[in-house]
Protein backbone atom coordinates (compact mmCIF):
# COMPACT_ATOMS: atom_id res chain seq x y z
CA UNK A 1 0.00 0.00 0.00
CA UNK A 2 2.82 2.41 0.84
CA UNK A 3 4.47 1.88 -2.54
CA UNK A 4 1.24 2.62 -4.41
CA UNK A 5 0.67 5.80 -2.42
CA UNK A 6 4.31 6.88 -2.79
CA UNK A 7 4.20 6.42 -6.57
CA UNK A 8 0.95 8.40 -6.77
CA UNK A 9 2.44 11.24 -4.72
CA UNK A 10 5.55 11.33 -6.89
CA UNK A 11 3.49 11.34 -10.10
CA UNK A 12 1.38 14.23 -8.82
CA UNK A 13 4.38 16.28 -7.61
CA UNK A 14 6.36 15.67 -10.80
CA UNK A 15 3.39 16.93 -12.82
CA UNK A 16 3.31 20.23 -10.90
CA UNK A 17 7.05 20.71 -11.19
CA UNK A 18 6.95 20.02 -14.93
CA UNK A 19 4.15 22.57 -15.38
CA UNK A 20 6.42 25.18 -13.79
CA UNK A 21 9.04 24.47 -16.42
CA UNK A 22 11.29 22.19 -14.38
CA UNK A 23 13.05 25.19 -12.81
CA UNK A 24 14.02 23.46 -9.57
CA UNK A 25 11.14 25.23 -7.81
CA UNK A 26 7.40 24.75 -7.58
CA UNK A 27 6.64 28.37 -8.43
CA UNK A 28 8.85 30.72 -10.42
CA UNK A 29 12.59 30.73 -9.86
CA UNK A 30 12.84 31.42 -6.13
CA UNK A 31 12.59 29.22 -3.07
CA UNK A 32 9.10 29.28 -1.58
CA UNK A 33 7.34 27.59 1.31
CA UNK A 34 6.33 24.63 -0.87
CA UNK A 35 9.96 24.00 -1.85
CA UNK A 36 10.85 23.94 1.85
CA UNK A 37 7.91 21.63 2.54
CA UNK A 38 9.22 19.18 -0.08
CA UNK A 39 12.68 19.39 1.47
CA UNK A 40 11.31 18.58 4.92
CA UNK A 41 9.09 15.79 3.66
CA UNK A 42 11.79 14.07 1.61
CA UNK A 43 14.29 14.47 4.42
CA UNK A 44 11.88 12.81 6.87
CA UNK A 45 11.06 10.00 4.43
CA UNK A 46 14.69 9.32 3.55
CA UNK A 47 15.87 9.42 7.15
CA UNK A 48 13.00 7.22 8.38
CA UNK A 49 13.37 4.61 5.62
CA UNK A 50 17.16 4.71 5.50
CA UNK A 51 17.58 0.96 6.01
CA UNK A 52 14.90 0.02 3.47
CA UNK A 53 16.19 1.07 0.03
CA UNK A 54 13.31 -0.63 -1.79
CA UNK A 55 10.87 1.66 0.01
CA UNK A 56 12.85 4.71 -1.14
CA UNK A 57 12.75 3.68 -4.79
CA UNK A 58 9.79 5.91 -5.76
CA UNK A 59 11.75 8.94 -4.53
CA UNK A 60 15.07 8.27 -6.28
CA UNK A 61 16.52 10.39 -9.09
CA UNK A 62 15.29 8.02 -11.78
CA UNK A 63 11.67 7.94 -10.61
CA UNK A 64 11.39 11.49 -9.25
CA UNK A 65 13.88 13.57 -11.26
CA UNK A 66 12.11 16.92 -10.83
CA UNK A 67 11.61 16.46 -7.09
CA UNK A 68 15.30 15.66 -6.80
CA UNK A 69 16.07 18.71 -8.93
CA UNK A 70 14.35 20.84 -6.26
CA UNK A 71 16.66 19.25 -3.67
CA UNK A 72 19.73 19.96 -5.83
CA UNK A 73 18.60 23.55 -6.35
CA UNK A 74 18.09 24.03 -2.63
CA UNK A 75 21.51 22.52 -1.85
CA UNK A 76 23.01 25.35 -3.91
CA UNK A 77 20.95 28.09 -2.23
CA UNK A 78 23.40 30.12 -0.14
CA UNK A 79 20.69 30.87 2.42
CA UNK A 80 20.04 27.15 3.01
CA UNK A 81 23.52 25.61 2.83
CA UNK A 82 24.05 25.49 6.59
CA UNK A 83 20.74 23.67 7.08
CA UNK A 84 21.18 21.16 4.28
CA UNK A 85 23.85 19.21 6.16
CA UNK A 86 21.34 18.17 8.84
CA UNK A 87 19.77 15.48 6.65
CA UNK A 88 21.76 12.94 4.73
CA UNK A 89 20.25 12.11 1.33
Amino acid sequence: RFMTLAKDVVTYQEKWLKENGSTGHYFGNKTTYIDLALLGTLCAIRCTLKGMPEMLEPFNKKNAPLMNNVMTTMEKDSKLVKYMSTCQW
